[in-house]
């Protein structure tokens, strides 16, 4: 297993991640993102820069999807139970922003390729690979 450093947010090799730069990882934390110029991100794209575009986060790694924020707690192997959204959500940006105007909601679980918004507030665990993230404070 490879530890992952804590994100470049400043100096010469800002917003830059993985292996060429001692395994840095991109921040989880939106209040991060907008510190510098260019705007920084939760994905590291194939060629070590961190940002939240497609290009960064269809073909790099996510890491919302394995490291908690202050706003998300994040389990893989685990669901919340509890659906309240029925209408398909393909990103898990659209998936944060919605649960977080919703007052119902406890928490998103991916299931398959879609991301659900769920009124649990605990970890279940599940016998299939979804991933879920809590959010914090609900």
């Amino acid at each position: 297993m490879i530890k992952m450093n804590d994100p470049i947010l400043n100096g010469p090799d800002y917003h830059r991640c993985g292996r060429d730069f001692n395994y840095a990882r991109c921040s989880v934390n939106p209040s991060d993102w907008s510190t510098n110029a260019p705007q920084n991100g939760p994905c590291c794209s194939a060629s070590s820069f961190c940002g939240s575009t497609s290009a960064h986060c269809d073909s790099g790694i996510d890491f919302r999807e394995i490291v908690s924020s202050d706003a998300w707690e994040v389990q893989r192997g685990s669901y919340i139970s509890g659906l309240i959204q029925t209408k398909e959500i393909n990103n898990l940006d659209e998936a944060q922003k919605k649960c977080v105007s919703n007052r119902k909601c406890g928490g998103i679980t991916l299931s398959g390729n879609k991301y659900e918004l769920r009124a649990g507030k605990e970890f279940q665990n599940s016998p299939g690979d979804e991933i879920s993230w809590l959010k914090k404070g609900s």
